[in-house]
């Protein structure tokens, strides 16, 4: 005799019932936002910036990543001196180093002009604000509001490990050359999750 089985696609309870796993928890990140040369802010580039924390947001929420805490702070024209426009990566770099905020968000340093970018930070950056090289991420409002948000949005996500990949549509995609792209991976929160700053 031949034992019956079952039809196969009767399967046998796992434990799960089948069901996906859930979701990872939500993780949060906090941010200073720090206006190099304050004065010269104009009410349109502040609201230019409002709209990039509002896009980056809505962007890392779609990976489980809450931007939580934003803190604004400010550099003068008089203090900021030459680095109120920055004309390469080691004047991004340099400005981290002169200025941090002592506490446990990303500093994010937004500057009204960039020359040769649209902004710089290190891939997977320290979370030691004293520690040598770029301790933040340095951000411009060149060009219009989208390309301003993916800025944001780009940048911070190279600060918490993301590098430049080929696709279209990608925050980080086209190898860098991004502009307005929104879109972002389940993978590429996972990494960004993973981040020293990033809390739970």
């Amino acid at each position: 005799m031949r034992p019956l089985r079952p039809p196969r696609d009767e399967e046998e309870p796992t434990g799960g019932g089948g069901a996906p796993p859930p979701p990872p928890p939500i993780r949060h990140l906090d941010i200073n936002i720090i206006r190099v040369g304050f004065e010269d802010f104009t009410a349109e580039d502040d609201a230019e910036l409002a709209n990039a924390i509002q896009v980056t947001r809505a962007i890392y929420a779609r990976v489980r990543l809450n931007l939580r805490t934003v803190t604004f702070w400010r550099i003068s024209v008089s203090e900021a001196a030459e680095h109120a426009i920055i004309d390469s990566a080691a004047e991004a770099e340099d400005l981290t180093w002169d200025w941090t905020v002592p506490n446990d968000a990303l500093d994010v340093f937004v500057v009204r002009v960039m020359n040769d970018a649209d902004g710089w930070s290190a891939v997977d950056g320290s979370c030691d604000k004293n520690s040598k090289g770029m301790t933040g991420s340095v951000v411009s409002l060149n060009g219009d509001a989208a390309n301003s948000a993916n800025t944001l949005a780009h940048e911070v996500g190279h600060y918490l490990g993301l590098e430049h990949i080929p696709d279209d549509g990608n925050i980080v995609g086209n190898n860098g050359s991004s502009d307005a792209f929104t879109g972002i991976h389940a993978w590429q929160g996972v990494v960004m999750r993973r981040h020293c700053f990033v809390r739970a």
